[in-house]
C-alpha cells in the first residue's frame, strides 16, 4: 500500500497533468480561431456567396460567441466525442482511434529499435572508452546525426523495397487484419525513426555511463574484486538510464505527432499526417482533437517516466 507522502504526490502530478491539458485545449481552441482562412470556403469553395457561407456558419455553430462554442466542445470531450468533422462528416474519435494505432505501433517500434542499438552499444563503448570500438561508433552516432531523416528514408525504400523487393514501401495493414504484415508494413519507417533516435541515446547514456564509472562506489565494487560484468550491470547501468529515461519519454510524446515526414514519405495514416490535413484545410474540430490526444499522450508518458525515476534511483522517491 502506498504511504501517504507517495499517495499525496501521485494526486499533485495527477492534478498538474489534467491542469496542463485544460490549458492546451484552451489554446488550441484560441489559435484554431485565430488562423488565416474560413473553413466556409475550403468545404464551399471560392464561389461560395456570403449567404451561403452564413447558413454553414450558423448550421456549424460558428456564429455563436466563443466561450459558448469553447464550453459545448468541451463539455464534449468529457464524454469522449471530440466533435465532427465539417469536411468528411466523420466523427473526430473514430477517426482518432483508427488513426492512433499506426502512430502508436510506429513510435513504439522505433523506439524498441532504438534503444536495442544503443544501450548494449553505449555500455560497451563506454567500457572500452578510446579504443578503436568506442571511436567507430562515435563516428557512426556523428554521421547518423549528421544524415537527414527523408535521405534515411529514401535509401531505405530505394535497397529494400526497389532494389531487393523484400519490403512494401507504402501502405499500411490494420494490426487486426494481420499482425505479420503490419510489422512488414512498418518495418521501413520504423527503422528511418530509429536510427536518428539510436544515435542520440548513445551518445547520453555513453555520456552517463562514463560519469557513473569515477563515482566513489563503482571504483569500490571494483576494488572488492567484482568483475566487469557486474560492475557495469550492477552498478552502473541502472543510474546511468536516468537521463535516457527522460529523453525517451520525451521523445515518445514528440514522435506521435511529428513524425509527419515519415507518415508523408511511407503513406501511413498517422496522427501526424491528420493533424496536418486539418491545418491544410481548417477543419477545427478535427485539428483540435489531434492536438487534445497527442497532448493526453504525452503527458501521460512524461507521469509514468517521472514515477519511474523513483524505481531507478531510491534517492530521488526518498527526497520526494
Amino acid at each position: 500500500m502506498a504511504d501517504p507522502v507517495t499517495a499525496r504526490y501521485l494526486l499533485t502530478r495527477v492534478g498538474q497533468a489534467l491542469l496542463v491539458l485544460a490549458c492546451v485545449a484552451v489554446t488550441t481552441f484560441a489559435l484554431g480561431r485565430v488562423l488565416p482562412g474560413d473553413l466556409a470556403t475550403a468545404v464551399l469553395g471560392q464561389s461560395a456567396t456570403p449567404e451561403q457561407i452564413a447558413e454553414f456558419h450558423h448550421k456549424t455553430g460558428a456564429d455563436r460567441p466563443a466561450v459558448e462554442q469553447f464550453w459545448s466542445w468541451f463539455t464534449g470531450v468529457l464524454h469522449g466525442d471530440f466533435g465532427t468533422s465539417a469536411l468528411t462528416g466523420q466523427r473526430v474519435s473514430d477517426a482518432l482511434a483508427d488513426r492512433a494505432a499506426p502512430s502508436l505501433l510506429l513510435v513504439l517500434l522505433a523506439e524498441a529499435f532504438a534503444l536495442a542499438v544503443a544501450v548494449p552499444l553505449a555500455v560497451w563503448a563506454a567500457y572500452r572508452q578510446g579504443r578503436a570500438a568506442d571511436k567507430a561508433a562515435n563516428g557512426a552516432s556523428f554521421l547518423l546525426l549528421a544524415t537527414p531523416q527523408f535521405a534515411v528514408a529514401v535509401l531505405l525504400i530505394y535497397v529494400f523495397a526497389v532494389r531487393l523487393g523484400t519490403l512494401p514501401a507504402t501502405g499500411y495493414v490494420p494490426l487486426d487484419e494481420d499482425p505479420a504484415q503490419t510489422f512488414r508494413t512498418l518495418l521501413l519507417p520504423a527503422v528511418t525513426l530509429a536510427l536518428g533516435l539510436a544515435a542520440v541515446y548513445y551518445r547520453v547514456l555513453r555520456a552517463g555511463v562514463l560519469d557513473t564509472l569515477r563515482q566513489d562506489y563503482v571504483l569500490a565494487a571494483r576494488a572488492q574484486g567484482l568483475t566487469p560484468r557486474q560492475v557495469l550491470v550492477s552498478h552502473t547501468l541502472r543510474p546511468s538510464l536516468l537521463p535516457l529515461v527522460t529523453l525517451v519519454g520525451l521523445n515518445f510524446g514528440f514522435l506521435i505527432g511529428g513524425a509527419v515526414i515519415v507518415e508523408q514519405l511511407f503513406a501511413l495514416p498517422g496522427l501526424g499526417t491528420y493533424a496536418l490535413g486539418a491545418v491544410q484545410t481548417r477543419d477545427f474540430a478535427v485539428l483540435q482533437g489531434t492536438v487534445l490526444l497527442i497532448a493526453g499522450v504525452y503527458v501521460l508518458v512524461n507521469l509514468a517516466v517521472d514515477l519511474l525515476y523513483g524505481v531507478l534511483d531510491p534517492r530521488i522517491r526518498h527526497a520526494r
